[in-house]
């Protein structure tokens, strides 16, 4: 049986506007906002550090554009390619894969001004882009013979989600992504989830919606909440949790709760040991999270941080 021990966290969640609420000119009446940004990349990709190559100074003044890149805050690309850059060789192709955030500042004269709740800012996105963006399924897998083609393609409690797809001349998809609009404590964020030569599909914009959980969890504030419910949730849980005998390893899920004691979204795996078995006991703890719920009767709200660990 898996030793469980349980970390408290409360997210605190809110999405930064697009478009209309878009990011201001960099310069006279910013309001400085510093932000120390916890992000764990996807595997196969690394940092960006502008400070240790040319190549990397490249990068990051480049991707995804000069003009955005005046906001990053930080930047992930492939390895590989990366790799192969500080060290001289230039004759790959440029990174496939790139996840971008942004820290956008506020201005005193911003005009609308960018909400601080979240709430509010999902819901008047919605109402202003959803007439204008009427149905986002066709946005996946169609053709179209324009250069680019923009779409709402949802919100939930993290952020909200907008997608790009580019074509060439002659009608063929060269690439996209999906930008994501959110806010950690009061600083609006933009992530970018890139995707060079690649077409744009609803897994992945169920793996940017991933990637929005995780940044709330990995930068998610301690909160006090009653213990005393506690091991008995870890003991429901438990009894949910079914993986292969013999296997060992690690898995820390971050899920939150809502008032009514159900889960709030799809629990987040936001750090894993090594290995498949990790991998496996990782999924294995969001399903017995998922299968277990309701947790009403224990008290609890707000966001958790479960570790699953088998020795």
């Amino acid at each position: 049986m898996p030793k469980m021990q349980i970390v408290l966290g409360l997210v605190v969640a809110s999405v930064v506007a697009l478009s209309g609420l878009a990011a201001p000119a960099i310069g006279a009446s910013s309001i400085e906002q510093g932000i120390d940004l916890q992000f764990t990349p996807p595997k196969g990709l690394c940092q960006v550090d502008p400070s240790r190559s040319k190549a990397d100074q490249y990068l990051w003044t480049s991707l995804p554009d000069k003009k955005t890149a005046e906001l990053t805050h930080t930047l992930f690309v492939d390895c590989l390619p990366l790799e192969q850059a500080r060290k001289g060789d230039f004759s790959g192709k440029m990174p496939t894969n790139v996840i971008f955030l942004a820290v956008i500042p506020r201005t005193i004269d911003q005009t609308p001004p960018i909400p601080y709740n979240l709430k509010d800012l999902v819901s008047a996105l919605v109402a202003r882009d959803a007439p204008r963006y009427k149905d986002a399924k066709p946005f996946f897998g169609s053709r179209k013979e324009t250069a680019d083609v923009f779409a709402l393609l949802g919100s939930d409690e993290n952020g909200v989600y907008y997608g790009i797809r580019k074509f060439d001349k002659s009608g063929k998809e060269i690439g996209g992504g999906i930008s994501i609009y959110t806010m950690i404590e009061t600083s609006p964020i933009l992530i970018w989830v890139l995707a060079f030569e690649n077409t744009i599909d609803e897994a992945k914009f169920d793996r940017a919606k991933q990637l929005a959980a995780q940044l709330q969890a990995e930068n998610s504030r301690p909160v006090t909440v009653n213990l005393k419910g506690l091991p008995h949730l870890a003991k429901k849980v438990q009894s949910c949790f079914n993986v292969p005998a013999g296997i060992g390893g690690k898995a820390v899920v971050s899920f939150k709760i809502n008032e009514a004691g159900a889960l709030e979204g799809t629990p987040v795996v936001i750090e894993q040991g090594g290995g498949e078995a990790s991998e496996v006991i990782g999924k294995a703890a969001i399903r017995a999270l998922q299968k277990c719920q309701p947790y009403l009767e224990f008290g609890l709200q707000g966001q958790f941080h479960l570790p699953f660990v088998i020795q």
